[in-house]
């Protein structure tokens, strides 16, 4: 990514006509140098519906799978930082896909800023096999391209299984780094009210105003998300299996030297 000092200015309206123009010139006019979209903000849309489906015909998805908590995220980013394609798809979308995924990031991006960020993050990649977390079409309130996720459920598939300690420690730090977390899991947890009974809802809820946020992800996990998974997880055949590495860095790296023994 350039520097911001680097980066190039761009006017755009929604034809790329006179009030674009107008500030392009504007800017130029006192020495700041300002480019105008051609075509404007509905040219540029359309060209981002266009590319993502033709550029995502040359892709492989490697997709990693794991209970809730195994860190599939954090080892993306491992990967990434060891030289290998990702594609991030709770970062485009601002929200880590699940009930509870928008604790701490705010509002999840609109479905237009989502694409636009999958588009560039592919624009980005060097080879045609990509690294990416299995997800549901869904995550928060945008959808994945329907032709990325049929080409993720044809791609090669890794299960991470991690301990429910470990997991725990994983939750518990994604989701507790910004003061407030305690209402919005709260508030998140209305959500959860066709899946779990009214007691477990209260019991719950007086579990984290108490601060025990340890207990209540390992009752949520137990009790929600883990049974969830295994509806989805069987429907795969594993290339790789890795169990209780509970280390980020260690598993992506077993990832690249098993990578690197059968694509290279």
């Amino acid at each position: 990514m350039k520097d911001n000092h680097e980066q190039q200015l761009v006017a755009y309206c929604a034809r790329g006509g006179y009030r674009s123009t107008f500030f392009a010139s504007a800017f130029s006019s006192i020495g700041v140098g300002v480019l105008k979209l051609d075509g404007g903000y509905k040219r540029y849309r359309q060209y981002i519906i266009d590319k993502i489906p033709e550029m995502n015909e040359n892709l492989d998805y490697i997709v990693l799978h794991g209970n809730t908590g195994t860190g599939k995220t954090r080892i993306l980013k491992n990967l990434d930082e060891l030289g290998m394609n990702v594609l991030d798809l709770e970062g485009a979308a601002n929200h880590r896909g699940s009930v509870l995924g928008s604790v701490g990031l705010g509002n999840c991006n609109s479905q237009k800023q989502f694409e636009s960020n999958i588009f560039h993050q592919i624009q980005s990649f060097r080879g045609h096999r990509v690294f990416v977390e299995a997800e549901s079409r869904k995550i928060g309130n945008v959808l994945i391209p329907q032709c990325i996720h049929e080409k993720m459920r044809e791609g090669v598939h890794i299960l991470v299984e991690e301990d429910i300690d470990y997991r725990v420690s994983v939750i518990k730090e994604d989701y507790t780094l910004k003061s407030g977390y305690k209402e919005e899991i709260l508030n998140s947890l209305s959500y959860l009210k066709k899946y779990l009974s009214k007691d477990k809802m209260d019991q719950l809820s007086l579990t984290i105003q108490a601060g025990n946020i340890e207990d209540a992800i390992a009752d949520l996990m137990i009790n929600y998300y883990d049974p969830l998974y295994s509806n989805k997880s069987d429907k795969y055949d594993y290339e790789l299996v890795l169990s209780k590495i509970a280390n980020p860095n260690k598993t992506a790296q077993s990832i690249k030297k098993w990578y690197d023994k059968f694509f290279i």
